[in-house]
């Protein structure tokens, strides 16, 4: 499968929301670590206003692919996160960061695989945006499972 399918695949669409992706499929095309990326957001908060990155809330979580209890939130989190860093996994509710907020990371970032890599995540960002806009009287198309839903899937 080429990179533009890959990248497609784990940009999620809600209804009220912009297309953005998790912080950690982020990381994972960045090649870095979920924990840097948000590291790199909290240390350069003027690059990253609200429109270029946002938390779900736990419902939206929740139609990403996790299964969430509200008073068991952190732990439940944990048990969806495909990787673990050796702590147990996911702490907290994910970021999501728009196409804008993809872009701004590789800036900060600044290494070759990240501009590599941003360019790769616009092409796949208007990709889904142009198939959105193309047929607005359509019911809108079938999207294939993203990574947590995938995991789902083989967990079951």
């Amino acid at each position: 499968m080429n990179q533009l399918a890959v990248i497609t695949k784990k940009i999620i669409i809600l209804p009220g929301r912009p297309l953005f992706m998790l912080d950690r499929d982020v990381a994972e095309l960045y090649e870095t670590k979920t924990m840097r990326i948000n590291e790199a957001v909290k240390r350069n908060p003027e690059r990253f206003p609200e429109d270029f990155y946002f938390e779900l809330t736990a419902e939206e979580f929740e139609k990403c692919g996790a299964r969430l209890e509200p008073q068991k939130a952190a732990f439940d989190i944990a048990d969806c996160d495909i990787k673990n860093d050796g702590r147990g996994g996911r702490r907290t509710i994910p970021f999501a960061f728009t196409r804008e907020g993809c872009n701004m990371l590789s800036a900060v970032l600044s290494t070759p695989l990240a501009i590599q890599r941003s360019i790769q995540i616009m092409r796949a960002f208007s990709s889904m945006e142009r198939s959105r806009t193309s047929a607005p009287d359509s019911p809108p198309s079938p999207l294939l499972p993203n990574g947590w839903q995938m995991y789902e899937l083989r967990m079951t």
